[in-house]
């Protein structure tokens, strides 16, 4: 299958934890939660991301770190509207939360984190996850795209034996390549990025037109590419998984949905782009 608040118990996952100011979630007037109820073919239970930085705000917001109002998936942040504050909009009331995320995570962390959607019994289970195993030290240690396939299957399968009857939303990882474009050109981006030891396997050399710095970069970008057909096929190989047919990844981000911090994560408006297109394909999966 193709493309597709505040909350009464929230289970926070996040195995490395950075301090975040004034990005908590916002005071908005309480919502009812909607432990047993569904929209059409939806599943009851929480909703649920399975994810890495971006699942959980990084850099987002105004300050460095986690800033979970931001969001895509689970935040409050109206500017962003999150999937579960759209799904409360269809429903009539919030489900709980249950951030199964790791910032800096891989696809091996998130079969690890899934026990945790899987113990808080989600009916709905939002993952996006790669980004980590492709944006290495070096390219040595990028995960093969074979690899990657091998464990995204586990990942859905563990989710699966877990939740027989959860919906899962598999997404597409952003074009990554499309972000070391945004910033090339910008000699703070630039600055940021050569004193940073992040994603070395695409930002080192940024400015670098060397033959071996472009076909570095653009197996970078096949590997990517890579990973996201192999989301694809593990999430067509279970009936109640929908993916986004490539829709994140063919997003075309400007420079205003990168993050002034890093310059490489989503800013607010990015985080935005990315709700919207994940809500479209869990939508597909809901009556009325």
């Amino acid at each position: 299958m193709t493309r597709a608040h505040a909350s009464a118990r929230i289970a926070l996952l996040v195995a490395a934890a950075l301090s975040v100011s004034g990005c908590a979630p916002g005071s908005a007037d309480p919502v009812p939660t909607v432990p047993t109820g569904s929209a059409g073919g939806a599943a009851a239970g929480p909703i649920a991301v399975i994810g890495d930085s971006m699942a959980l705000g990084v850099n987002s917001c105004s300050d460095m770190g986690e800033c979970p109002a931001a969001s895509w998936a689970l935040g409050d942040d109206p500017t962003v509207a999150s999937v579960s504050a759209r799904l409360a909009g269809q429903e009539g009331a919030s489900r709980p939360h249950v951030w199964a995320a790791k910032n800096g995570g891989t696809v091996a962390d998130a079969i690890r984190l899934a026990d945790t959607a899987v113990a808080e019994r989600a009916g709905i289970v939002l993952i996006l996850i790669g980004a980590n195993n492709v944006c290495r030290p070096d390219t040595a240690a990028v995960t093969p795209v074979a690899d990657f396939g091998a464990q995204y299957t586990t990942l859905i399968d563990t989710v699966r034996t877990g939740l027989p009857d959860a919906q899962i939303v598999a997404l597409s990882i952003p074009d990554l390549l499309r972000m070391w474009e945004l910033g090339r050109d910008d000699p703070e981006a630039t600055a940021r990025w050569n004193a940073s030891s992040s994603c070395r396997s695409l930002l080192a050399d940024p400015a670098s037109d060397a033959a071996v710095d472009v076909q570095r970069r653009a197996g970078i970008d096949e590997t990517v590419r890579g990973y996201n057909a192999a989301i694809a096929e593990a999430c067509e190989a279970d009936a109640r998984c929908v993916h986004d047919a490539g829709a994140i990844h063919a997003l075309d981000f400007t420079s205003t949905d990168i993050s002034s911090i890093d310059h490489f994560h989503a800013s607010a408006s990015g985080q935005a782009k990315v709700a919207q297109v994940a809500w479209e394909t869990l939508a597909q999966t809901l009556d009325g």
